[in-house]
This record gives structure tokens, sequence and C-alpha cells, in this order.
């Protein structure tokens, strides 16, 4: 019996996990989803990030929001703006998971269309070395975020939780990207985390600038 039990175990490990250093990202003319509300889906672009997994299946597609607005001088943006100079709770774009996903707290959501809102995490004991970066953004199920306006926190924390059907927000971990490609790319991070670095576009004082944006659709806390 321990002979058996021993081969088992290992074909069990000797099968080959996923590899998310071999996805593709590639940009494709595409209407935003039906399922957004049109005061949110007319400020969506339509170009679609789509993310695929080694074995040619799509693992999400991104629209990211035409012009991001942001409290700025033309002076600032012109200098360049980091995640913490928006404003939280802001309207990025909207993400589509036609086969579900697990989020960077290994909570599952269900396949669908989610919002994507700027959250910055709490500075407390109870986050400390759970990520390796304090800047999020917030899921929330598009039939539940009516308009692109911002909000108070707390009601952009509830109805995230509404994605992950938990106690917690679905979260998108962002990394930096301080110097975007002028096309979208995959990048593997420390951590065994996968990279989608692209730019969004922000809007201050009659001008605009771009802003590196590193969305982590691949990879996990290591907290437990």
């Amino acid at each position: 019996m321990r002979t058996v039990l021993t081969l088992t175990v290992v074909a069990v490990l000797s099968v080959p996990a996923a590899d998310p250093t071999k996805w593709t990202v590639k940009a494709v003319t595409a209407p935003p989803p039906k399922e957004v509300r049109e005061a949110i889906r007319s400020l969506l672009t339509d170009q679609a990030l789509q993310v695929v997994d080694e074995q040619g299946k799509l693992v999400g597609e991104f629209w990211l929001r035409k012009e991001v607005p942001v409290k700025a001088s033309a002076a600032d943006l012109k200098k360049g703006l980091a995640y913490r100079d928006i404003e939280q709770t802001t309207l990025f774009g909207v993400v589509r998971f036609p086969n579900g996903w697990s989020d960077f707290r290994k909570q599952k959501v269900k396949p669908g269309v989610y919002t994507l809102r700027l959250a910055f995490q709490p500075m407390d004991g109870d986050h400390m070395g759970t990520a390796p970066f304090n800047e999020f953004l917030l899921l929330s199920p598009a039939a539940v975020d009516v308009k692109p306006d911002l909000m108070e926190f707390k009601a952009l924390f509830e109805m995230s939780c509404k994605a992950a059907a938990g106690s917690h927000a679905a979260i998108l971990l962002l990394y930096p990207n301080d110097t975007p490609a002028p096309q979208p790319q995959l990048a593997a991070k420390e951590g065994n985390l996968l990279v989608l670095n692209t730019r969004a576009q922000l809007s201050a004082d009659g001008q605009k600038a771009d802003l590196g944006l590193g969305l982590v659709v691949e990879g996990k806390t290591t907290a437990e």
C-alpha cells in the first residue's frame, strides 16, 4: 500500500502547471460590454486589451477610460503623476472575466463584467506585509456601479464585496510602470506576479498626459 501511495503522489506532482510567462496580450477594436451602465460605458474606449493564457483561452478583457480626470495643474501633469496623485474611488475602466478569476487575495470572482476603481490599502496592522504595493483597483459588479462619479470609500468597499461574495472587496493589485511602452505588454515580476503593462490617459486643467499602468492579472499574496 505504501508503494502505491508513493507512486500516486509522484504522478500528481509531475503534472506541469500553467505557465503565465507564456500568456499573451493584444489590443482589439471592440465595443465596451453592454452590461455596463451607459453613464460609464460612454466614457470607455472601444479598444479592449485581451489577455490570453498559454492554451489560447481568454483570461480577461480590459476597457480603460478614455480620460481619467485628476486634480492637478498642467505643470504637475508635465512633471508626471503617480497612482497616489489620483483621488481614491476614481473610475479607471471595466473588465470582463469570461471564465471567472481569482484575485490577489485568492478570492473567487464569478464570470462577468466589473468596474475598476482606485483604492489605497489602509496603513494599519491588519494589512502589513500582505502586498508589495499599497495601490489597487477594486472590482464591482457592473450592474450595481451605476455612475462614474467619485464616492465614499466605504460605499465602494461594500459594493466591491459583492464581486467576491464575501466580507472583503475584490482587488486587482497595481504595479509601478514608470516607463510605459507604446503597446501593452505582459511582464513577469518577483513573487510570481504577471503584470499587464499599459497606459491610462490623464486629463487635468485642459491638458492630457499618460500614466503608466501595471495591472497584476495573475499572482497571489503569500500572506495567510
